[in-house]
């Protein structure tokens, strides 16, 4: 048995004709029973995600564009029956994209970081290597020739 349930919300402010604030707002539900004849496996899955991005667009030249913006990610996850755990997860990603549109195509550059945290906590006794409690730095640079 699965339940699956999106809701997305986005308002977009025009400061200027090619200028622009976005948030867009998605949340996500899943939640999943399982069970098995014989068997004291079965469990049930409980997942909710809410991603909050905020953008600022704006044309600098005629054919040079720009992003800026980030990502909030808030995750909370519960498993109970078989594997009884539970997962909480907060992500920040800020990221920087500039673009220029040639008559061959768009050439993009762009930058996107991340800063996560989890807490992880389960009933099941194995060794866990450290994923409880993390904090993550990263960012990665991004070329794209489309």
């Amino acid at each position: 048995q699965q339940r699956f349930n999106t809701y997305l919300c986005k308002l977009v402010w025009f400061l200027q004709p090619e200028t622009f604030l976005e948030c867009d707002l998605t949340h996500t539900d899943f939640l999943e029973k399982k069970g098995f004849h014989n068997t004291t496996s079965g469990f049930n899955i409980s997942d909710r995600i809410t991603v909050l991005n905020l953008r600022f667009f704006t044309s600098l030249k005629k054919r040079y564009r720009m992003r800026l913006g980030s990502y909030y990610v808030f995750q909370n996850a519960v498993s109970s029956d078989y594997k009884d755990f539970i997962y909480e997860r907060r992500e920040f990603l800020p990221y920087l994209f500039f673009e220029k549109v040639n008559p061959w195509g768009t050439l993009e550059l762009g930058y996107m970081g991340s800063i996560s945290h989890w807490d992880y906590d389960s009933s099941v006794l194995y060794d866990k290597n450290n994923y409880i409690d993390n904090h993550v730095v990263e960012s990665r640079t991004l070329v794209h020739l489309e």
